[in-house]
């Protein structure tokens, strides 16, 4: 009999520790923004846009947070957002190639330096590259900003005045840092 009361306590208790845990998850879905759907503050961009969590940049996420586009902008953020990206997938899928051939160049028992050299100047012209196009898209997103709000995303990016520490990650506080104190 005893055997019998164990294992329907057991049975018991574990039954109620799949409920919290199903409860539990479905409570963090629900503060994650509507089952997964990506939120953007008090307004969202919306299925009709197919946004989602994977195609939003830190950058973008500052801009729905703090400029409060319409949903014009929205859509045309959205619209340079994916042309960026496809614009720089082959870029990225490139420099991590390169990345990859030269770690495991560095990890080689002697090392050809002429190698690592040519890898790290292509990995430059890559890097450069990118950087240029990430300059064109702030050019375009300034475009379909009001003057109000173009103040405001400088201030942000810290084009004018003072960068809001925090911004896009920036400022003090723990973090990666530089040099020998990276990480601490």
């Amino acid at each position: 009999m005893s055997k019998k009361l164990a294992l329907l306590s057991l049975s018991l208790i574990l039954a109620i520790s799949m409920v919290l845990l199903l409860i539990t998850r479905v409570n963090v879905l629900a503060q994650e923004g509507s089952f997964g759907k990506q939120t953007y503050g008090e307004e969202d961009i919306g299925p009709e846009m197919g946004e989602s969590s994977m195609f939003v940049d830190k950058e973008s996420m500052q801009i729905m947070k703090y400029l409060k586009p319409t949903i014009k902008q929205r859509q045309k953020l959205h619209k340079i957002n994916m042309d960026f990206l496809k614009d720089t997938i082959d870029l990225n899928n490139e420099e991590g190639q390169k990345l990859l051939k030269r770690h495991e160049l560095m990890e080689e028992d002697t090392i050809d330096l002429k190698k690592v050299d040519k890898l790290t100047d292509e990995i430059s012209v890559i890097r450069a590259e990118l950087h240029k196009k990430r300059i064109r898209k702030r050019l375009a997103i300034r475009k379909i900003l009001t003057s109000e709000q173009k103040e405001k995303y400088d201030e942000l990016r810290g084009y004018r005045g003072t960068a809001r520490p925090g911004f896009l990650g920036r400022g003090f506080g723990p973090g990666r840092g530089q040099g020998r104190f990276r990480g601490m």
